[in-house]
């Protein structure tokens, strides 16, 4: 079975979400297309983060950001 791409269940439970629920501030800095929530293929990773930062952008050309 091939579950990527697949969004993780909302009854799994998910560490950051478990994290957040005992009082710890949760964050995630990440630099993968793969885990990009818009357009990636790891969908609902942001799921549980307080801040989930997946601002890289894509060069296209000379100095184009």
């Amino acid at each position: 079975m091939n579950d990527f791409g697949r969004p993780l269940p909302e009854d799994v439970p998910y560490l950051p979400e478990l994290l957040r629920q005992h009082g710890y501030q949760t964050a995630a800095f990440v630099g993968s297309l793969v885990l990009d929530p818009i357009g990636g293929t790891a969908p609902g990773f942001d799921r549980g983060f307080e801040t989930y930062d997946a601002g890289f952008r894509i060069r296209r050309g000379r100095g184009a950001v």
